[in-house]
């Protein structure tokens, strides 16, 4: 199959998780036989990164010169005069770019949405915004061209939900289908072997978030948690690995509370670096908080993924809906949001039983390489790409 893949607001060098999905899902179509050329964004000063990103994926990539929505559009419209897709597959939430093309060269369009943007814009600027009649218009647009695609991915049920209920997106159209991990670069490895590798102490005993630092993600009450820990393991180390817009501010309430020098700020780190990050860990962490864009739509985060490929148990708190094929208490442990005693109890009760890490550390690493691989995610959506096409 040929897959045309639209990410036009992603950053194809950058490290965020979107950057990781797509470059590790266009891989992966790559991997699987199809023939695949990805159009992405990236800065002008990363620009000459893409030729060796582009052949480390094994992808064509290919950067618009020219911003702005018509421009774009005749740079994509070439594109599919030259390769000739089966399908146009694009990552936007304002998916107009593949539905105008749809339209134009009669290609069917496949969207996959991994959030709502307003939502997050909200969060990020911490203020929320009235709507305006553009907002509306644009909400019409959008809804138009959800209404019009040949099929929407939504990486979780909540926002499949939305798509349904608040978009009338028909429920046939829309297709879950959850994020994943690379099960090849998170493996399981030694614990010391990681810890010198970072230079930790080895004294020590450490757990682990990994990601971006943004109000969604609940760090604050990772930190308020440790200074319930601490009392009972006083070599207890945090790992935070990532950065983000809250970094500034969650660096001084670790010092506010006292506990500056447990919670390290690792800042973000190549993404094969990460791994050894999470190996030197006994247990990872996603405190997900209970705010209504993550209650509402669901989340399906990759880093929860990428801890049981590293066969390390994690505590998230109870906004995730456990997938098909997770039971709870087999690979992680959920507890209340925004609570952070319940974060310490569960981590602590975790730390204290480490065959029971160990037990539920193996079952998580047997399960993300069964269902949550990127290879096994790029293949449930390349099966629907085809129903599209031939239907």
């Amino acid at each position: 199959m040929r897959i045309l893949f639209l990410a036009l607001d992603v950053d194809i060098c950058g490290r965020t998780g979107d950057s990781t999905h797509v470059r590790e899902l266009a891989s992966s179509f790559s991997r699987l036989g199809n023939s695949v050329a990805l159009i992405g964004f990236t800065p002008e000063d990363t620009q000459d990164l893409v030729p060796a990103l582009a052949k480390g994926m094994g992808v064509p990539i290919f950067i618009p010169k020219e911003r702005g929505n018509l421009a774009i559009l005749r740079f994509c419209r070439r594109l599919v005069r030259k390769f000739k897709p089966d399908v146009i597959y694009e990552r936007r939430f304002s998916p107009k770019i593949s539905g105008t093309l749809s339209k134009i060269t009669g290609v069917p369009s496949m969207v996959e949405i991994n959030g709502i943007i307003e939502e997050e814009k909200e969060l990020l600027e911490g203020e929320e915004k009235s709507v305006s009649l553009l907002d509306r218009i644009k909400w019409r647009v959008r809804k138009y061209f959800f209404r019009s695609a040949n099929g929407i991915v939504a990486v979780s049920e909540g926002l499949a939900r939305t798509l349904i209920d608040e978009y009338g997106v028909p429920a046939p159209n829309v297709h879950v289908v959850h994020n994943g991990a690379n099960t090849d670069l998170f493996r399981p490895l030694d614990r010391k072997e990681c810890i010198e590798k970072l230079g930790l102490d080895p004294n020590l005993r450490y757990i682990c978030f990994s990601g971006n630092l943004a109000p969604w993600q609940g760090v604050e009450y990772l930190i308020s948690a440790v200074t319930k820990l601490t009392g009972e393991f006083g070599d207890l180390r945090v790992l935070i690995v990532g950065d983000g817009v809250q970094r500034e501010d969650l660096e001084t309430l670790a010092g506010e509370l006292g506990v500056e020098d447990i919670v390290q700020f690792c800042g973000f780190r190549p993404y094969n670096e990460v791994p050894l990050f999470l190996g030197a860990a006994e247990v990872c962490v996603a405190p997900f908080r209970g705010i209504e864009r993550n209650i509402k739509h669901g989340i399906s985060p990759i880093k929860l993924y990428e801890y049981m490929s590293c066969a390390r148990p994690f505590v998230t708190t109870s906004v995730w809906n456990l997938n098909e094929g997770i039971g709870e208490n087999e690979v992680c442990v959920l507890v209340e949001p925004d609570r952070p005693d319940e974060l310490a109890g569960a981590v602590a009760d975790l730390m204290r039983n480490r065959e029971k890490v160990k037990e539920m550390g193996e079952r998580g690493r047997v399960i993300a390489e069964r269902e949550y691989s990127w290879n096994a995610v790029a293949s449930r959506i390349v099966g629907i790409l085809q129903e599209v096409f031939s239907g």
